[in-house]
């Protein structure tokens, strides 16, 4: 108990420190602002990379993702069925494959690093993160249905990060997602510095400052109209604070294949316990 405190005394005091700074950061262009603006505002934001202009590094971004996108093929390819790579030692292993800690993997992680060399993210992350920022971790997922277990298991539940109340994680899409094969929801604002953020939601499971939270709870504070459903077409790109309440996609046919990238502050007293 003490040391859970610790932790969680060291994030509120930062938390309180970044909410008396006055900090301002300019943006090279117009898009990277409206991104920026749409995510701290809400907590999410949506990119296509198809739809951005030349004149703002759209072939860079289209390049990196097509990057990505190979390497998640390589990953896709090297197993005949979920059964055969699936973690066993995970509390996701019941609806995901996940490729870190796979020998593919770590043949081709050095390319997801590239992304703090693209202008859009670099401008984002740099706000939010200043010199203290840490990628610490990026994966593949293959979310799928395990017809043996009935309801959302681990993170298809609504929850919020633990890592810090700084907490970015970009989604690369390389299929579509609609209702069927599984969206991540998200209730805007209500990641720590937001507008909607509850005291009572944090309250919870005191001393940390996140949880899974059961869906009465999550009905009783935000009502259950108030959720955004991140539908995506191949190509498309979510970037969310995950200090916000959210939930992982439940797959009811299909697949969802996605590439994510997490970042927090490297000051985070979680950054050592493993969440899988």
């Amino acid at each position: 108990m003490k040391k859970n405190i610790i932790k969680s005394s060291k994030i509120w005091l930062d938390f309180f420190r970044q909410k008396i700074r006055n900090k301002r950061y300019y943006f090279k262009n117009e898009y990277s602002k409206k991104v920026f603006d749409h995510l701290n505002e809400n907590g999410y934001a949506k990119i296509n990379i198809f739809d951005i202009k030349k004149d703002i590094g759209s072939d860079e971004l289209i390049n990196f993702f097509n990057l990505i996108e190979k390497n998640f093929k390589v990953f896709e390819n090297s197993f005949e069925n979920e059964t055969d790579i699936v973690n066993k030692n995970s509390r996701k292993a019941d609806y995901q494959i996940r490729a870190a800690g796979t020998d593919i993997f770590k043949n081709i992680e050095k390319d997801f690093y590239k992304i703090r060399e693209i202008g859009i993210f670099k401008e984002i992350l740099e706000y939010y993160f200043d010199d203290n920022l840490i990628n610490f971790q990026n994966d593949f997922w293959i979310t799928f249905r395990n017809k043996e277990f009935n309801g959302r298991q681990a993170s298809q539940r609504w929850h919020s990060d633990p890592e810090f109340h700084r907490v970015i994680k970009i989604f690369f899409y390389f299929n579509d997602v609609n209702d069927e094969n599984g969206p991540t929801e998200y209730i805007p604002k209500t990641f720590l510095s937001g507008k909607k953020n509850s005291l009572l939601l944090r309250l919870y499971n005191f001393p940390h400052i996140s949880s899974y939270y059961p869906e009465w709870f999550v009905n009783l504070i935000y009502g259950k109209k108030n959720r955004f459903k991140a539908l995506a077409k191949r190509g498309d790109i979510y970037i969310f604070n995950t200090t916000g309440l959210h939930r992982g996609g439940y797959v009811k046919n299909g697949k969802r294949k996605l590439g994510i990238f997490s970042f927090t502050n490297n000051n985070s007293p979680y950054l050592k316990e493993t969440y899988i």
